[in-house]
């Protein structure tokens, strides 16, 4: 994962825009992250205790400050995916490189937080090929690891068929 650190980097495909998360974003990702809707649709996977439920603006760019913070130290990565056909943010993307005792040592923990609309088989099966391809072919690790609930009927048909296994 050194490569996403070295630059600012900017990662394109025809219909999709991967780049780190900006400021003027930020309204758009209050959006995502204050819709009760959209929180389905998002890994709220106990990060310090965090729901990914924000209220304020305010919380978003206080989050904003953090991810600038952590990316600066290699914690890990945040990006924006833009549709390139709407113009718009559809949804984030994180990255990191998991440091643990268990099955998941050494893994990629690939969070993908999208608008409730674009939670859609097809959606996720480009941006996990696209992602795969642009961004993680070159990083080592042993296994790449996705959030996904079974209410997520969309996104565990799109893992199955992009070769992941559900533990």
């Amino acid at each position: 994962m050194k490569h996403i650190y070295l630059s600012n980097p900017k990662i394109e495909n025809d219909k999709y825009r991967i780049r780190l998360v900006r400021k003027k974003d930020l309204e758009q990702i209050f959006e995502l992250y204050s819709n009760l809707d959209n929180l389905k649709c998002v890994n709220k996977d106990d990060c310090n205790l965090d729901d990914f439920h924000y209220t304020t603006m305010e919380k978003v760019l206080e989050k904003y400050h953090f991810w600038r913070c952590a990316y600066k130290n290699k914690w890990f990565a945040r990006f924006s995916i833009i549709s390139k056909q709407e113009n718009k943010l559809i949804g984030v993307l994180e990255l990191m490189k998991r440091r643990s005792y268990d099955t998941f040592d050494n893994a990629i923990v690939l969070r993908l937080d999208l608008f409730k609309e674009y939670e859609k088989y097809q959606v996720i099966s480009e941006l996990l090929s696209f992602i795969y391809e642009k961004m993680l072919k070159k990083c080592s690790y042993s296994k790449i690891a996705v959030k996904a609930t079974l209410e997520m009927e969309e996104r565990v048909k799109a893992l199955i068929n992009n070769k992941f296994k559900l533990t």
